[in-house]
């Protein structure tokens, strides 16, 4: 769990040896979470506590993203104010970094969220902006545009929005 009061912006930039870490753990994370949630769970934990303390603003936002979706999962009413929170922080802190691919990754978490919620309107349109920013402004979006197009395609199943299936 991430502390509730993480401070961001650290006096100096990470080091390139602090980057690579970051990188690595996150991509750890991402990627682990298909086949082994437990690693996967603490590779997320070890990125979260490294991009806190390094203040990095993308690296918090990807963190505070993760952590915000975890609160939806866990669900209940005080999970989901604390995970509505979070996503604020997140996307606020994405926009800051002026990486297009951290403000997807926090739009593609958010859609997933509402998807969780059962807010599949919420989700479809979600996964849609998610989808337009990718396509426009990201590079190297794959996994991303997968995400979305699996979330948009299935909440408008299960809403039985037939028109929003059809073929784009």
């Amino acid at each position: 769990r991430l502390p509730r009061s993480h401070r961001h912006g650290a006096e100096a930039p990470p080091s390139a040896q602090d980057r690579k870490r970051l990188e690595v753990c996150w991509s750890a994370g991402l990627g682990l979470g298909v086949s082994d949630m437990l690693r996967a769970a603490e590779f997320q934990t070890r990125h979260a506590l490294l991009a806190l303390r390094s203040g990095d603003p993308a690296h918090v936002a990807r963190a505070l993203s993760i952590e915000a979706l975890l609160a939806v999962w866990e669900g209940g009413s005080r999970k989901r104010r604390r995970a509505a929170t979070l996503r604020v922080e997140a996307e606020r802190l994405a926009r800051l970094s002026g990486e297009p691919n951290v403000e997807a990754y926090a739009l593609v978490l958010r859609a997933v969220g509402a998807f969780l919620e059962r807010r599949l309107r919420d989700a479809a349109e979600l996964a849609d902006r998610a989808e337009e920013l990718c396509r426009d402004r990201c590079n190297g979006a794959a996994w991303d545009l997968a995400n979305v197009d699996n979330i948009a395609v299935t909440a408008r199943a299960l809403s039985c929005d037939l028109d929003g299936l059809a073929p784009r």
